[in-house]
């Protein structure tokens, strides 16, 4: 197995999902009740196609591809993930929240996240991130808060920031923060 499924492997039994049950369940306001859907071993194999899809698995050994295309949340929250690489996100346009707080990540890569393209939220709090790469949010227009509390970077990523035209938050406390270029907000 490739380094990437050995690392969602470990994390299968971990991941909780939440996942809009739209007509089944009763609605608060003009939101529907959003139930977690915990993923483990039992039920889940995770490809090289990413979190788009999951593989449940009968008694009979028959498989049914079951598609993410309706969840709205990914919580990866409190593991070991060290790396988002690409294609980890393809096929899950419909995410609103991605919580990668409480990680290992040391750098946010170009395009990983563009296929969420209704992103509003990204909590990436907690990790070890000292780069933000140019491109690190292309296509996420609908982004409006991000947060970087607790991490180790240095400057503002201005550049990897740009476009991020509905952005109302930033949080960047308990940083190593020395220097915030002209132009950053």
């Amino acid at each position: 197995p490739t380094p990437m499924m050995s690392i969602l492997s470990s994390l299968a039994s971990m991941l909780l999902v939440a996942h809009t049950l739209v007509g089944r369940l009763p609605s608060v306001g003009a939101n529907p009740i959003v139930r977690p859907m915990l993923l483990n071993d039992s039920n889940i194999r995770l490809t090289t196609a990413g979190l788009s899809a999951y593989l449940p698995c009968d008694g009979g050994g028959a498989q049914t591809i079951v598609c993410a295309n309706s969840w709205t949340s990914i919580h990866l929250e409190n593991n070991q993930v060290d790396t988002l690489q690409s294609g980890l996100f393809v096929g899950l346009a419909s995410i609103a929240y991605l919580g990668v707080d409480n990680n290992l990540l040391t750098v946010i890569p170009a395009g990983v996240l563009s296929p969420l393209v209704n992103l509003e939220w990204l909590n990436l709090r907690h990790n070890q991130i000292s780069a933000v790469e140019v491109g690190a949010f292309s296509n996420l227009v609908a982004l409006r808060n991000i947060y970087f509390d607790w991490n180790r970077l240095v400057r503002i990523p201005t550049a990897a920031l740009s476009g991020l035209v509905n952005l109302e938050w930033l949080g960047v406390a308990n940083n190593r923060i020395s220097v915030v270029d002209v132009g950053a907000f």
